[in-house]
């Protein structure tokens, strides 16, 4: 028998993960009040959630988002949670630069925070995958408020 010694990880594909960044950026950058709330490490932070069901269910939980007992999806690929990649701000940054260039975000700085906000919307993409995303982004959407270190020392639970 062969042994597969790697697999593609459809999560690190190009347009898949544009597309989640833009997604976790348009459904998270603006509060009900229109204010620019989403800077570019908790949008890292949340994009991660969303690639790793399992860290996004206890996630949830911790914040009483979730049920321990609510079914979630898993995925066959492994992360790295533990050596600090749900901190790892360089590749959500990297995808952000792509999405202003080509016009469907906004990135605004202000004094030491840079934030991040939808300013078009690409094709519709109406996938399950895409549908579970904006789930747990709903689920997301009231924790954006919370400082950047509370939300990291719950995502490790």
């Amino acid at each position: 028998m062969i042994a597969v010694s790697s697999l593609t990880d459809f999560r690190e594909e190009m347009y898949v993960s544009l597309f989640r960044r833009w997604l976790v950026i348009d459904q998270l950058g603006r509060n009900t009040k229109g204010d620019l709330v989403l800077t570019m490490q908790k949008g890292a932070l949340f994009d991660y959630l969303l690639k790793n069901p399992k860290d996004m269910h206890s996630f949830l939980v911790a914040f009483n988002r979730l049920n321990e007992n609510s079914p979630y999806d898993d995925v066959l690929y492994s992360n790295d949670a533990e050596f600090g990649s749900y901190q790892e701000v360089t590749d959500f940054l990297e995808g952000a630069l792509i999405l202003e260039a080509e016009g469907y975000i906004e990135i605004t700085i202000n004094g030491a925070d840079c934030y991040i906000s939808s300013k078009s919307k690409p094709d519709d993409v109406d996938t399950t995958l895409v549908e579970g995303w904006k789930l747990s982004l709903s689920l997301l959407k009231p924790l954006v408020s919370k400082s950047l270190n509370v939300l990291q020392k719950n995502s490790l639970r």
